[in-house]
């Protein structure tokens, strides 16, 4: 489908914007101004009735249009909306119970994820309360690390990373992140679209820097 203007889509009713998002080719535009745009704000009040603070709002919100685009991108949850009633009310009840699944996976739950060694324990960097001093020591340590990354795009592939999504998950954050600020990037002529590869390389870059800001500051240099 062609690209259209936000005008457009502001003009769609919900089933017209859900039949572009179900259509072959899907409309990707159309999906984010139904819930980026539309439903921004009944999705906030539903992520405030379950969340004290708004710290996991943008993942939450990325969360749930992953799992409405499915593992197969091709919007299968989306497409079990039949219109029998309100899409508002519809996709408040899905909303509300993805979240609150998050809750335990983002709180409840720690992910610990190596970040190099798999074979040393890494913490995560939730405190789960039963951690080792020296896990608890690398903890604070890599948190302040990871907030000297100067480059934001590492920064998220490291947090995503250690919060236990996967790197299909994180490439699919980073597209949505591209699409929102209009962010357009290309290798030798031809257009780049984050996957789990490109996650992957900016992992390992990030771990590289990772160690010697780490090493800086325990030398007290950072």
């Amino acid at each position: 489908m062609e690209p259209q203007s936000a005008n457009f889509y502001k003009s769609l009713t919900d089933e017209e914007l859900i039949q572009r998002i179900l259509a072959t080719p899907h409309d990707e535009e159309a999906a984010h101004h139904l819930l980026y745009v539309r439903y921004r704000g009944l999705l906030a009040s539903v992520y405030n009735s379950i969340f004290k603070n708004e710290n996991w709002l943008a993942d939450c919100m990325s969360y749930l249009y992953l799992s409405l685009k499915g593992k197969r991108n091709d919007w299968h949850s989306l497409s079990t909306y039949e219109g029998k009633s309100n899409f508002s009310g519809w996709l408040r009840r899905v909303a509300f119970n993805l979240f609150l699944k998050l809750k335990s996976k983002f709180i409840d739950a720690p992910h610990p994820v190596p970040i190099d060694d798999p074979e040393r324990p890494r913490p995560s960097i939730i405190d789960t309360g039963q951690e080792s001093p020296e896990q608890k020591m690398f903890r604070v340590l890599l948190i302040e690390a990871v907030t000297k990354l100067k480059n934001e795009e590492m920064k998220l592939v490291i947090t995503k990373d250690l919060e236990g999504f996967s790197h299909q998950e994180i490439a699919l954050m980073i597209q949505e992140l591209w699409r929102q600020n209009n962010i357009k990037k290309t290798y030798r002529g031809k257009p780049v679209v984050p996957d789990a590869s490109y996650v992957d390389s900016k992992k390992q870059k990030a771990i590289e820097q990772l160690k010697d800001i780490i090493r800086q500051i325990t030398l007290g240099c950072g």
